[in-house]
């Protein structure tokens, strides 16, 4: 029997891919589905209805047009935006931005692909506003429960929170209802360590003044950093364009600790010394 991929191991290579279509598309959306009957899984939505749902290891399922078909990774990994094989994405969301050109939305899912990838201890999920509890702090979904621990994620959420309510208050007088869940909280061991606001906006706990990495990325956010009770958030833009644009940089200033294991602004392992050092994430499929 073949052995099945772990769920989380599916979701890490789920967002490399997703990450990297949006960057070329960036009028999609990736949402988190877990409603119906499928397991909870990403999406990778657009206005048009054509979406890709990454919910099993054999690789999405891309639905367009009332049908559905099962796509092989190879399909929605490493394809040349300029030299495209097998499907004609055009034909489903036009043209591709060549050469990329980043937004806030698309860096934000670049950088969550790459706090998830390294091991099966990451996840990211919504950080949801919705909550489907009584108390929403019950909700353990919900965002509410994180604002102890990310104080600048207030504002933030008592925003997006009034968002919902003008559209629920809409949606009473007939009109159409769409809402897509913004924030993301990724974890690692199930202990939040970053919330990412779709809008552009990198979340931080109440950090350590001992924290390695602290001074360097403080340094690097001064300009920008939004401080709150002691957490604080800031622009992913700004803070790619001062690395010009390594997004392994910005992840080993963001974890906790990483600094041990990744070396001060380098993406591979002092473990293996011996190893070519790889070529930073940049932000480009």
């Amino acid at each position: 029997m073949a052995q099945q991929a772990r769920p989380d191991a599916v979701a890490a290579r789920a967002w490399q891919s997703a990450s990297s279509i949006v960057l070329a598309w960036p009028e999609l959306t990736i949402s988190w589905a877990d409603w119906y009957d499928r397991p909870a899984h990403l999406i990778v939505q657009s206005s048009s209805g054509v979406t890709l749902h990454y919910a099993g290891g054999e690789g999405p399922v891309l639905t367009a047009d009332g049908a559905e078909a099962q796509l092989r990774w190879a399909d929605v990994e490493y394809f040349d935006l300029s030299n495209q094989l097998g499907l004609d994405w055009a034909d489903h969301w036009g043209r591709p931005t060549v050469p990329v050109q980043p937004t806030a939305k698309s860096a934000i899912y670049t950088a969550i692909a790459a706090l998830v990838g390294p091991d099966d201890a990451w996840t990211a999920r919504p950080a949801k506003i919705l909550f489907r509890t009584e108390d929403p702090l019950d909700d353990p979904l919900a965002v509410f429960r994180l604002l102890s621990a990310f104080p600048s994620l207030m504002t933030t959420v008592q925003w997006y929170a009034s968002q919902l309510s003008l559209g629920l208050r809409r949606a009473s007088a007939g009109r159409e209802l769409a809402w897509h869940e913004p924030l993301w909280q990724v974890s690692r061991n199930g202990q939040a360590v970053a919330v990412l606001d779709e809008a552009g906006r990198v979340h931080l706990a109440r950090v350590s003044t001992n924290d390695d990495n602290l001074a360097d990325l403080l340094e690097l956010v001064a300009d920008d950093a939004d401080w709150v009770a002691g957490g604080f958030s800031f622009d992913i833009l700004a803070a790619l364009d001062g690395l010009d644009g390594d997004v392994d940089a910005l992840v080993a200033l963001i974890v906790p600790g990483a600094r041990h294991a990744f070396g001060p602004r380098r993406s591979w392992s002092p473990a293996a010394p011996g190893q070519e050092p790889v070529n930073p994430r940049r932000l480009e499929p």
